[in-house]
This record gives structure tokens, C-alpha cells and sequence, in this order.
């Protein structure tokens, strides 16, 4: 399941943000910390919107929510970090986190993240990569190929 619109929906705010010289980071850092602190119901809904405007600034508070008790929650930040536009070492220690996750489908996503050619010389990338070529999940196992073993097809 992926969560909320289009990039193109939520160009609007990125947009508003340089036109007005707000920190989109920084607002969005509060936002989300208010939307966690009262348990907001739409905290999966905001995650999905802030990592689709593709924001590399973003990433790293999306990434603070990464050990969030709501497995919905973790799906969305490792959904929103599959492509960011630079690896930070929050957003690669985040995605290395839940490659480890009980839930299937978050570890599916995040090892997909992490066998992007961009994170393959990332610390931390192969060995968790590695890790997940044992996994239960069959998904998540063939994500792990592909990153390691992108190079020898």
C-alpha cells in the first residue's frame, strides 16, 4: 500500500515555501513532531506527502520516525525514502533499521531503498544487504540480490 498523491499535488507547498524564504525543513520537522506527539491520525497521510516532494532536506526528519510504534507509520518513511535526492547518514542508518523490521512488507521497501546504486559504497549498506539474503520473505531476499549482485548480471 503506498500512501498519498502525486509528487505533482504537493509541488504547490515547495513552491510557496522559497517564495516566502520559509524553512520547509524546519516547518516540516515541527509538523511532524506535533503530528507524533498527539498521535495524529493523518501522521502516515503527512510522511507519504513530504517524501514525495522529493524535498532532500525532508528526508531526514521523515527519518526520525523510523522506530515509530505504528508499523503503518515505519511503511511510509521507508516508502518515502526509496529514492531521496542525497543519502544522509540518518536516512541510510534509518533504511539499515528497517531492512530489520518485523513486518514484511517495511523490510521489503527499505531493502529496496538501500539496493539503489546511489547507497551501494553508503557504511552500514552491504552488510545489512547481506543480512537480508537469509530473510523469510521472498521479496525482500530478491531485493537484497539485486543490490549485491547488481553488478554481475
Amino acid at each position: 500500500m503506498t500512501y498519498g498523491q502525486s509528487p505533482e499535488q504537493f509541488r504547490g507547498v515547495e513552491v510557496a515555501a522559497e517564495s516566502t524564504d520559509v524553512n520547509l525543513a524546519r516547518v516540516a520537522g515541527e509538523l511532524l513532531d506535533w503530528a507524533e506527539r498527539t498521535n495524529a491520525p493523518g501522521l502516515p497521510d503527512l510522511v507519504s506527502a513530504l517524501g514525495q516532494l522529493g524535498v532532500a532536506d525532508l528526508n531526514d526528519a521523515v527519518a526520525r520516525l523510523s522506530a515509530h510504534e505504528d508499523p503503518e507509520v515505519r511503511l511510509v518513511v521507508a516508502q518515502a525514502l526509496t529514492n531521496p535526492q542525497q543519502a544522509t547518514p540518518p536516512t541510510v542508518a534509518a533504511l539499515i533499521a528497517l531492512s530489520t523490521d518485523p513486518v514484511d512488507e517495511i523490510r521489503s521497501w527499505a531493502t529496496f531503498a538501500l539496493a539503489r546504486e546511489s547507497l551501494a559504497h553508503e557504511p552500514g549498506v552491504c552488510d545489512a544487504l547481506m543480512a537480508r539474503l537469509s530473510d523469510p520473505a521472498q521479496d525482500v531476499r530478491a531485493e537484497a540480490e539485486r543490490g549485491l549482485f547488481k553488478d554481475e548480471v
